[in-house]
């Protein structure tokens, strides 16, 4: 087979490979769309973009047709996969990244799939960026505000997140955002991107989210409760 016949094998590939890459990065995270989910929407956008071509390629001169409309569809079908793993607990909302990942794959599925390799490197590369060394730049800057975070070390367990929700609710304290990972065994750590009321007593919150059943830890941590040196 000649390396044009290995094309179409060759950009199936490589939508695996970049889809996978931002999909471990999601899968190590334990995010509800994970590694295979990547890989499947990244090569499904990859074969579309291949089949648009084609179908484009065969009517050339006998009638005007446009590769990029079916191409087109799976930007706004993708929409409906992105949702399923947003999830709404209280007044925050999860997934919102996920689903932002999931619409980076069909897009870099159907650069691969038109055979655009630099431009997939290139976006693969900024989107490992993103949600990678930037994650970090989020809680440095989360520490630097008058605002808070909250880090729990927990047994995972049905109705955690709930009980610590309402518990903090209870202390005048609005969530903003919760990143959990989890560590060894049936462990998770919790991390609350909290604002403080004038009323909220930081260090009664910590000993109360101490008593809740499966946490082994919390800490609250931000400029407010260490001063401006820290």
């Amino acid at each position: 087979m000649t390396f044009a016949g290995m094309e179409p094998i060759l950009r199936l590939f490589f939508a695996m490979v970049v889809g996978g890459l931002v999909g471990f990065e999601r899968e190590i995270h334990d995010r509800p769309a994970g590694l295979r989910t990547h890989i499947l929407v990244c090569v499904g956008a990859s074969l579309i973009m291949m089949i648009s071509v084609e179908v484009s390629r065969s009517y050339v001169g006998v009638m005007q047709s446009d590769p990029a409309r079916i191409a087109a569809q799976v930007v706004s079908g993708i929409g409906f996969l992105g949702a399923g793993t947003i999830l709404r607990e209280g007044a925050t909302v999860r997934g919102l990244t996920t689903a932002a990942g999931l619409w980076m794959a069909a897009a870099l599925g159907l650069a691969s799939g038109a055979g655009l390799y630099f431009h997939a490197l290139g976006a693969t590369a900024i989107a490992l960026i993103s949600l990678s060394l930037l994650s970090r730049v989020e809680l440095y800057v989360a520490l630097k505000r008058s605002t808070g975070i909250i880090r729990l070390v927990a047994q995972d367990r049905p109705g955690l997140l709930g009980s610590v929700g309402k518990l903090v609710g209870s202390h005048g304290v609005n969530i903003t955002n919760i990143r959990m990972t989890r560590e060894d065994g049936d462990r998770i750590e919790l991390l609350m991107f909290v604002g403080f009321s004038p009323q909220s007593d930081k260090m009664a919150l910590a000993g109360d989210l101490e008593e809740v059943q499966g946490v082994t830890s919390a800490e609250i941590r931000g400029r407010d409760l260490q001063g401006p040196d820290e």
